[in-house]
């Protein structure tokens, strides 16, 4: 038995940690933190080349600043939902710009999906301490389930802070911007610019909006052309993650928009001249969701449930009630078992699923009692009434290869 979180005793379930190893080992499923660099230490490496001192560096951490190199001027273009073999299959083996200059796969994090993943971006931590969950992040402590991006209320879409949480308190680790010497500027979609979330996200730095993918690299030329003092530019793209939700990874329109992000980067490159070091990445990669399950709030599950599940479709969390997680376990699996583990917090934490060392007291709060974990892509919806889930077409957030690896250039 171990006791984890405010008291709540958990029964280990050893078993199904040797169902999520045994899939890591077959490579239905990548692990996290065997030797392969991920965006953490992406992240911590451009911060110590933008002038950031005090972060912990690794040895894989120490091989990406030296390959970044000392520069005046990075930019750093995210390019959401572009998993490594993504990028491959888009390009068809025609040596597009971005596939001849990829530096090979790396990392993302464990649960791959943004929210996740540009809540570490941010703070160059591990969602061990920052404990954001997915795009649903319940919060104990406020009685709530944020949609965390939006910060708001998940079925009611009412602002967080009528629950009484405040950004700060929602993130307890503060973005690491502002320690930039480099002069931070961040790069958006127009809706994105001046919200709640990306307020934090930049720690308050400069933002521009852009309106098209063209406009976007535009702006960061202009940047750097105009810079009379050393910059780091970060430039979000979602467009491809969007559309690979809606119509699914194999759409003829998913390799359309792949073409023009290539394009664009390839001029960006060329446009920089040499001026400045171009790094572009992703949050996550994306597979076409399998089987989708449902949970209806007359589910006997609900029962056992503090509070619907959270997370992603592709990694519930759950929050069991006071004294039930046996029976939630022997439920769960019973019902659920062929497509999923359920690994307790403290298995995480063993694993290092989550990233090294313990859990947080946020992330305890957040990742609640139980993780689903399968090797395939397959989702689990919860449909309250008037609520309904519409599962989307193309998914992330799990451990698979496809989710899990993402690209590296460096140009």
């Amino acid at each position: 038995m171990l006791e984890r979180g405010r008291g709540a005793v958990i029964q280990a379930a050893s078993e199904d940690v040797g169902r999520v190893l045994a899939w890591c080992a077959d490579g239905s499923l990548a692990r996290p933190g065997q030797g392969t660099v991920d965006l953490v230490e992406l992240t911590r490496a451009l911060a110590h080349h933008g002038g950031v001192d005090g972060l912990p560096v690794s040895s894989g951490g120490t091989r990406l600043i030296e390959r970044l190199g000392a520069h005046d001027h990075y930019v750093f273009v995210l390019v959401d939902g572009l998993g490594w073999r993504l990028m491959h299959d888009l390009d068809h083996g025609r040596g597009g710009f971005l596939a001849s200059v990829a530096q090979g796969p790396i990392h993302a994090l464990f649960p791959s999906t943004t929210a996740v993943v540009l809540t570490s971006l941010a703070t160059a931590s591990y969602p061990s301490r920052h404990g954001i969950t997915g795009w649903w992040t319940h919060f104990p402590e406020f009685g709530a389930t944020a949609e965390v991006l939006p910060f708001v209320e998940r079925f009611s879409k009412r602002p967080m802070g009528e629950f009484g949480a405040t950004i700060g308190q929602a993130f307890p680790i503060p973005s690491i911007l502002p320690r930039f010497r480099h002069h931070p500027l961040v790069i958006t979609r127009d809706y994105i610019v001046g919200s709640t979330y990306s307020r934090y996200w930049s720690g308050d730095c400069d933002g521009v909006a852009y309106h098209g993918i063209a406009d976007g690299v535009d702006r960061v030329l202009a940047e750097v052309r105009s810079a009379r003092q050393p910059t780091y530019t970060h430039l979000y793209l979602n467009q491809l993650d969007a559309l690979c939700h809606e119509r699914g990874v194999h759409d003829r329109s998913v390799a359309t928009l792949y073409d023009e992000i290539d394009r664009e980067l390839g001029r960006l490159h060329a446009g920089l001249a040499g001026s400045a070091r171009l790094v572009v990445s992703s949050d996550h990669g994306h597979v076409d969701r399998a089987q989708a399950r449902f949970v209806t709030q007359d589910d006997p599950l609900m029962d056992l449930l503090r509070c619907p599940p959270s997370g992603e479709p592709r990694v519930p969390v759950f929050h069991v009630q006071p004294g039930q997680h046996g029976a939630f376990h022997a439920a769960f699996l019973e019902r659920h078992g062929d497509l999923w583990a359920l690994l307790t917090t403290a298995e995480l934490e063993e694993l290092s699923l989550l990233g090294p060392g313990p859990l947080s007291e946020r992330a305890l709060a957040g990742f609640g009692d139980f993780v689903a974990i399968g090797p395939g892509a397959n989702t689990l919806h919860y449909n309250r009434p008037g609520h309904p889930s519409h599962p989307h077409a193309g998914v992330h957030g799990g451990l698979t290869p496809d989710e899990l690896e993402v690209p590296l250039i460096v140009a």
